[in-house]
């Protein structure tokens, strides 16, 4: 339903952070940054969230 949205509504920010959270659920943490990075290059750089999120990739690194 998620990814409808997005195809639907490419500029839907919400869809992509709630994509974000179910991708950091499932431990995929590449799909978590591409959705985030997404946000920040396409959508709002100054998302606060994303920024967030974008801090705490940092240690997901050593995950992936």
């Amino acid at each position: 339903a998620l990814k409808k949205a997005i195809e639907l509504k490419p500029n839907y920010r919400s869809a992509y952070i709630e994509l974000a959270g179910f991708y950091e659920k499932q431990k995929q943490y590449a799909k978590v940054s591409e959705q985030i990075d997404f946000i920040l290059n396409f959508i709002d750089p100054d998302d606060k969230y994303s920024l967030s999120m974008k801090e705490k990739s940092a240690s997901w690194r050593n995950k992936l």
